[in-house]
C-alpha cells in the first residue's frame, strides 16, 4: 500500500531513522545522567576512614536502589520503543509529535529519580518518580494505539497475537505504576515493590498470558 503524498513529504524532511536516532540519543542521555545523581562524600576522615566510606555506603544504599529500578524501567521501556518501531512503516506528523512529549518524560527521569533517592522516605520526594513512570507508559501505551490504528503505517509482520501480546504488557506496566502511586500514599519506602514484581514477571514471561 502506498503512503501518502504529505507522508512522503514528511519522511523526506524527517526519517523514521533520525527519529529512532534521537529517542536512542535521549535514551542514552537520560540513563548515563542517572549515575551523575549519586555524589561522592566531600570529604572523608583520615582517621576511620574505612568506617567512614563503609558508613557512606551503607547510607548509599536507597538512592542506588533507586538508580537500579530506574535504569532497568529506562532499559525496558527502550526495548518497547524499538519493538514497537520494528512494525512501524513510516511516521507522520502527530506520531513524531506523539514521541516528542514522550521524550520529554524521559529525560525528566533523572531528576525525578535523583529527588526519589534523596527523599524517598517521604511521599512527595517518591511520587513524582511515580507520576512520571505513570505518564511515560501511558503516552507509550497510546503512541501504539496511534500506530496501530492506521493499517497503512505498521508492517504487515504485525498479526493480531503480536499485537495483543504489546497491549498486555501496557496494561501489565500501567497497573504496576498505578500500584505504586496507591502505596506511596500508605508507605513511600515500599512504593517501588511493584518494579520488582514487573521485573520478575519480564525476565520469566509470565505476563504473557497469550501463548
Amino acid at each position: 500500500m502506498s503512503v501518502p503524498t504529505s507522508e512522503h513529504t514528511l519522511e523526506h524532511i524527517l526519517s523514521k531513522e533520525r527519529l529512532e536516532a534521537l529517542v536512542d540519543g535521549i535514551y542514552a542521555f537520560a540513563m548515563t545522567l542517572l549515575v551523575l545523581g549519586i555524589d561522592l562524600p566531600a570529604s572523608i576522615p583520615t582517621v576511620s576512614a574505612n568506617q567512614a566510606v563503609f558508613k557512606y555506603l551503607i547510607d548509599l544504599m536507597p538512592k542506588l536502589g533507586i538508580f537500579v529500578i530506574v535504569f532497568l524501567l529506562l532499559g525496558m521501556s527502550w526495548y518497547g520503543h524499538q519493538r514497537m518501531f520494528h512494525f512501524i512503516k513510516y511516521i507522520d506528523t502527530n506520531l513524531l509529535w506523539i514521541n516528542i512529549i514522550f521524550l520529554i518524560f524521559i529525560a525528566i527521569a533523572p531528576f525525578s529519580a535523583n529527588l526519589a533517592g534523596d527523599y524517598g522516605n517521604f511521599q512527595m520526594g517518591i511520587l513524582p518518580l511515580e507520576i512520571n513512570i505513570l505518564i511515560t507508559n501511558l503516552i507509550f501505551s497510546y503512541m501504539w494505539y496511534y500506530a496501530i490504528s492506521r493499517p497503512q503505517m505498521v508492517s504487515h509482520e504485525l498479526n493480531f497475537l503480536e499485537v495483543a501480546r504489546l497491549k498486555e504488557k501496557q496494561i501489565v506496566q500501567v497497573t504496576m505504576a498505578l500500584a505504586a502511586i496507591f502505596i506511596s500514599f500508605i508507605s513511600p519506602t515500599w512504593s517501588t515493590l511493584p518494579y520488582f514484581l514487573l521485573f520478575y514477571l519480564t525476565i520469566s514471561g509470565r505476563y504473557r498470558l497469550l501463548k
